[in-house]
């Protein structure tokens, strides 16, 4: 079973590139996107932590991988991540490398933030 997406899907929500607000992302939905603040830490903190991992909005309900542009962002804070590497033998070099290939949100809170003015608006 694939444990993490080795690149962000052609329309990822960490993408720039994506339509904020989810317009074109597949199973896309607002609510679930505010609900994921339990995968990193707190707005203005970067503490490292025992936090939920980001799905891929790809990956199938029940079958769920992480997403590659939450671990090029997020991962390393995140020890859950850092021991499904390194005890779970998950590569997540290729999702880290991604962060210097594709214009990705800087952070969880600066990407919410864009989504939920871009809903506002819609």
């Amino acid at each position: 079973m694939k444990k993490c997406a080795d690149k962000p899907c052609k329309n990822c929500p960490w993408k720039k590139a994506s339509k904020a607000g989810g317009a074109d992302i597949p199973n896309f939905d607002m609510d679930l996107m505010r609900n994921l603040k339990n995968t990193v830490p707190a707005r203005g903190s970067e503490q490292d932590g025992f936090f939920n991992i980001f799905a891929c909005h790809d990956s199938p309900v029940g079958g769920e991988y992480a997403c590659a542009g939450y671990i090029a962002r997020h991962g390393l804070q995140n020890i859950n991540v850092r021991l499904m590497a390194t005890v779970g033998g998950v590569n997540i070099s290729k999702a880290l490398d991604c962060a210097d290939t594709h214009d990705l949100y800087p952070d969880f809170w600066t990407m919410l933030d864009e989504y939920e003015a871009a809903n506002e608006q819609g």
